[in-house]
């Protein structure tokens, strides 16, 4: 009777394994057929990263591709700005490229990156300098 029992624990489990592999090979394969066709979402992805982030952002073209063992996804000319400073951009970028480390990525059950270029870099400081504050005493720029 013990045998019977443990030979249908243990066919449920392969079963449940393979089920999984399944599962996975087939999440895989929608990943690498659908990430050439980024560009076509461009303003769902835009509206989603605006969100997310809690900044305006704006890029003109985005691409995907599986390189080894992870997604690549680039961005073309991204334009960050403050929603409450206005239409100034806080940030521009000529081209952004992000690959996921995929394998890490779900052992530890959060976007783990493998490798994050940016090129064409510009970043508008002034903008982040706080106004002075009641607390803070002016900086004096005369030697004293």
């Amino acid at each position: 009777m013990y045998k019977r029992i443990s030979v249908h624990i243990v066919r449920a489990i392969l079963w449940l394994c393979i089920s999984l592999l399944v599962i996975i090979a087939l999440a895989l394969t929608g990943l690498r057929v659908l990430l050439p066709s980024l560009d076509n979402y461009h303003s769902q992805i835009e509206t989603y990263l605006s969100r997310e982030t809690g900044f305006n952002l704006d890029f003109t073209g985005i691409k995907g591709r599986w390189r080894n063992s992870g997604p690549v996804i680039t961005l073309q000319n991204l334009v960050v700005s403050d929603p409450v400073e206005g239409d100034s951009p806080v940030a521009r970028i000529e081209s952004s490229r992000v690959e996921l480390d995929l394998l890490q990525s779900v052992l530890q059950l959060e976007p783990v990156l493998s490798d994050l270029s940016i090129s064409g870099l510009y970043v508008d400081t002034t903008q982040f300098i706080p106004a002075p504050s009641a607390e803070t005493p002016p900086v004096s720029t005369q030697p004293s």
